[in-house]
């Protein structure tokens, strides 16, 4: 290791491990990308079935309870050691700006990142699609007024939340990174996922989720549509994660300076 700080130490160890996983064990690589959807989308389906109980007295209050839930998937991510596109959009990114991964190898992990995120997701929807009649009422109509709500911004402000999304689960996943206690790790990352949660900014493996969900409402909502905010959020989380976080904090290490993250 260069002489950096624990998180930098912590980093490169990341993505050693993450670049060795994908080279000699491809397909185990590709599984924990699976298993990171299908973790998140945990989030997304409890919490927005028991939103819609409180949706109906106050779409607020929906949101509220919503953003408070959604965490528990990040927290089972990073403590069962999921590959989630996002927060490798900032590992691999920092990683090539270090020199431990090439750039072309970092954005093709993460765009295989992304499908298998993709893949897990629609696995778990469609699990619970067999118990759940998402069209009914009230949780249906939450996911549907949650999904034409994000669908009706304008592409712009998709990509900007899309960085906003990505610096918040990246301050989330560095700063757990420096925790050694459990519990202080699960309250960090809540505090974090939360916050962009309700701020109703666009993690585009969440979206995921939600619109798939939303569909399964009775959205009937335009693929194209869909296929198109889920590109855009993904290119604004890679400049919010990669770039913002993950490049920014190992140009801010990669000379000698009084700090040392």
């Amino acid at each position: 290791m260069s002489q950096t700080g624990p998180f930098m130490q912590a980093l490169q160890g990341g993505v050693e491990r993450k670049t060795k996983l994908y080279e000699t064990a491809h397909s185990k690589y590709f599984v924990r990308t699976i298993y990171a959807g299908f973790l998140l989308t945990i989030g997304c389906l409890v919490g927005g079935v028991i939103a819609g109980h409180f949706q109906a007295m106050s779409p607020v209050l929906g949101k509220i309870i919503y953003s408070l839930i959604f965490p528990i998937g990040l927290i089972v991510v990073v403590f069962l050691n999921g590959e989630l596109a996002t927060s490798n959009m900032m590992y691999l990114t920092a990683g090539a700006k270090q020199g431990w991964v090439s750039y072309q190898k970092a954005f093709q992990i993460m765009l295989e990142c992304g499908v298998g995120n993709w893949i897990g997701t629609a696995l778990l929807v469609g699990l619970a699609s067999l118990t759940i009649d998402f069209s009914a009422s009230p949780y249906g109509d939450f996911y549907l007024a949650a999904t034409a709500t994000k669908l009706a911004k304008p592409l712009l402000n998709v990509f900007i939340d899309g960085i906003l999304a990505n610096v918040f689960v990246n301050i989330a996943i560095m700063g757990q990174m420096r925790m050694k206690d459990d519990t202080a790790k699960m309250l960090f990352i809540a505090a974090l996922i939360t916050s962009f949660v309700f701020l109703g900014y666009d993690h585009v493996v969440a979206n995921y989720a939600l619109f798939l969900f939303g569909q399964l409402a009775g959205g009937g909502f335009a693929w194209s549509t869909i296929l198109l905010h889920w590109l855009t959020s993904f290119i604004g989380n890679i400049v919010g994660g990669g770039f913002v976080m993950g490049w920014g904090y190992s140009w801010l290490n990669s000379d000698q300076t009084v700090y040392h993250d």
